[in-house]
């Protein structure tokens, strides 16, 4: 229910139109996972970088306004495809990392109540999108993934709520 409603808001907007192919909002019964998919050009991060462009930080801002009225925890995860990064120090372990706290940042800072968010995970190349194409756009994305209520115990829930209705 609630990753229909997110899919509507997010088509609803005009401004969304071209993200409208690489947003993916999948149910499970490990929760609710909100997939932003780059391309070849980066349409949400600098290529290579962890800047989030303006309208990804537009969407994120629609995004964190609609979980944070939920009581749901999320884990905020970041991707890369194979391709090796040409920094010296810095790797697509970083670049994951890095996309995933950006996002985290956006988020809490636009609508996600204190403690919402109780993990960021980089994952670089290890969890491949499409595997048989290591090198493949697709496989740059950050997830939004938001645990189902009753993964937290009674007691976490009850804090939870606290945190939540104590916004920052």
């Amino acid at each position: 229910m609630e990753g229909k409603k997110i899919e509507g808001i997010i088509s609803a907007a005009p401004v969304f139109e071209k993200f409208k192919d690489r947003i993916q909002v999948i149910v499970s019964d490990e929760g609710l996972r909100i997939e932003l998919i780059e391309n070849s050009i980066g349409l949400f991060f600098d290529v290579g970088r962890p800047n989030l462009k303006s309208e990804t930080v537009s969407l994120l801002k629609l995004v964190a306004a609609e979980l944070g009225k939920l009581s749901n925890l999320v884990i905020i995860e970041g991707y890369t495809d194979a391709r090796a990064f040409g920094a010296e120090g810095y790797t697509n372990w970083e670049l994951s990392t890095d996309r995933a706290n950006k996002a985290r940042k956006i988020l809490e800072d636009s609508g996600l109540w204190k403690g919402q968010v109780v993990e960021v995970r980089g994952f670089a190349d290890r969890k491949l999108k499409i595997p048989q194409d290591p090198l493949d756009a697709s496989n740059r994305r950050i997830s939004i993934f938001l645990l189902p209520a009753q993964d937290a115990s009674s007691k976490g829930q009850a804090e939870n709520r606290d945190l939540r209705d104590n916004r920052k």
